[in-house]
């Protein structure tokens, strides 16, 4: 049985609930089979964006097939909720973009030496649903544009 989320909740509303990286459970999909790993979520912009090492099994999957879903726990005034967003992985090579990113994580120079590196996999999510179970007040909203 699907669950109904019948309220509605604005995107900025929901990018307010993933400030500050927040870890999130990344779903892909490689020949039909879910893998679920653990990723940081940058959010910049008012976009989402995931950085992986290009050699990880995740960076293939999503070349093969860029539907995912990430899920995320949400802490409100009064309570644990989460969400759970939906949309297209798309691999960004603009070394503008990839530049701006790597100065805005604070953590990306633990990773890579440089934006252009190749081992540095940038995606940015092109969200198409998103779901949330409300901390505070436990409703459950959909997002209706993005």
């Amino acid at each position: 049985m699907t669950k109904d989320y019948p309220e509605i909740m604005k995107w900025s509303r929901l990018l307010s609930f993933l400030e500050d990286y927040p870890l999130v459970h990344v779903a892909t999909i490689d020949d039909d089979r879910p893998h679920v790993r653990m990723m940081a979520l940058i959010l910049y912009e008012n976009k989402l964006w995931l950085t992986t090492q290009t050699h990880w099994n995740k960076v293939e999957e999503i070349a093969k097939n860029n539907n995912v879903e990430l899920s995320v726990g949400i802490r409100g005034q009064k309570g644990n909720g989460a969400a759970r967003i939906s949309g297209k992985a798309v691999r960004i090579d603009d070394y503008k973009i990839r530049k701006s990113l790597s100065e805005v994580i604070p953590w990306f120079v633990d990773y890579w030496s440089s934006y252009d590196s190749e081992q540095f996999c940038l995606y940015r999510i092109d969200p198409n649903r998103a779901l949330v179970d409300h901390p505070d007040n436990r409703l459950k909203y959909h997002v209706d544009e993005f």
